[in-house]
């Protein structure tokens, strides 16, 4: 079993960064009206997550600055000057957070396994639609619809 401040560290690590990019994507929305829409879907992803993340986070008694975090997406939300650009540079920071994520799922006990493919899978979604913005492809939300019709609440 892992010991329970590695667990809360990751706990507090992952969940500090949804908060953060909750503020990121509603600083964006903000910044750019004209992709309002398409912001607030992925703000959606990342309250989805910070909820499944809190709730647990919670249990196993971790905890967040949540001023802290949610300046410092308001603050990295001020890089970029158009919606392919604020996406492609946010796919520069996936193998990081993707290995946060990827470190929680290692960690969580058995009984939270859920817990653990879903903070994995909101990140690939994000990813997959990083990538479009990167290469120039048509945005593909594909994923992240998948990743919302199985977690977000009724």
């Amino acid at each position: 079993m892992v010991e329970v401040d590695v667990l809360q560290r990751a706990l507090s690590e992952c969940w500090a960064a949804e908060v953060s990019g909750v503020s990121y994507y509603k600083a964006l929305g903000a910044r750019f009206p004209d992709h309002c829409q398409e912001f607030d879907v992925l703000a959606l992803v990342e309250k989805t997550t910070r909820d499944l993340i809190e709730a647990v986070a919670r249990r196993y008694g971790a905890s967040i600055d949540h001023d802290e975090a949610e300046r410092i997406g308001v603050e990295v939300a001020q890089v970029g000057n158009d919606w392919k650009e604020v996406l492609a540079n946010a796919l520069v920071y996936t193998p990081e957070t993707l290995r946060m994520y990827t470190n929680l799922a290692d960690v969580l006990p058995e009984e939270e396994s859920a817990l653990g493919e879903a903070v994995v899978e909101h990140e690939r979604a994000q990813i997959v639609l990083f990538e479009c913005a990167a290469t120039g492809r048509a945005d593909d939300w594909s994923a992240i619809d998948a990743f919302l019709d199985q977690h977000r609440p009724s």
